[in-house]
């Protein structure tokens, strides 16, 4: 890749390998459930997604190179849950099933705040829906021939993967493939320890 390319990139809090082989377990178990209708994540894909950015040029690069530091320095890291299934928008018509972020949600927002508006001074649009913090385990192709979601729904309410420190910033590059999306980490932006 030339440095004059675009990407596609996005930032992301990725949850630790113990938290995402329980999250793949389950995932197993849903895709035995769900057999047909659903395109399942990769887990390497499974992220707790901050900030999607969409194309970006390499000035945009150099612009979120600059920012993220300052801004993951000025937060603490914080302990996350992952755990409980469930569907957006709704279980009517559903696209994409979830497992829910928990934990010190406060400082999440803070840092995701910050993030929006460091990132809008740099020219990058403000995300208009609300955050509500996930991890995506599938998107459903067609919601009317989906069979078993509301089993899997009710089953997986009280589906716990585990807690987890939030300490660091991902700026991921995403390649599209034919097999999928390829994930690299371009930069990592640690975050203040929360001891200090």
């Amino acid at each position: 890749m030339t440095s004059d390319k675009m990407i596609r990139a996005f930032l992301a809090i990725d949850p630790p390998p113990e938290v995402l082989e329980r999250i793949v377990r389950m995932q197993e178990i849903l895709r035995k459930k769900i057999p047909h209708g659903v395109r399942w994540v990769n887990p390497d894909g499974i992220h707790l997604t901050l900030k999607f950015l969409g194309n970006i040029f390499p000035s945009n690069r150099e612009s979120i190179l600059s920012l993220l530091p300052g801004i993951a320095e000025a937060h603490r890291s914080f302990t996350l849950s992952a755990g409980r299934i469930g569907v957006f928008p709704g279980i009517s018509k559903p696209r994409v099933i979830w497992i829910g972020i928990g934990g010190e949600s406060q400082e999440l927002f803070s840092l995701r705040q910050d993030i929006e508006e460091s990132l809008e001074t740099a020219g990058f649009a403000r995300e208009d829906r609300p955050f509500r913090a996930h991890l995506t385990l599938g998107r459903i192709k067609n919601p009317r021939t989906l069979q078993g979601i509301e089993e899997v729904i009710a089953r997986g309410r009280d589906f716990d993967a585990g807690s987890f420190s939030a300490d660091k910033v991902l700026f991921i590059k995403s390649d599209l493939t034919p097999a999928g999306a390829v994930y690299t980490n371009l930069a990592v932006f640690p975050l203040a320890d929360r001891h200090l």
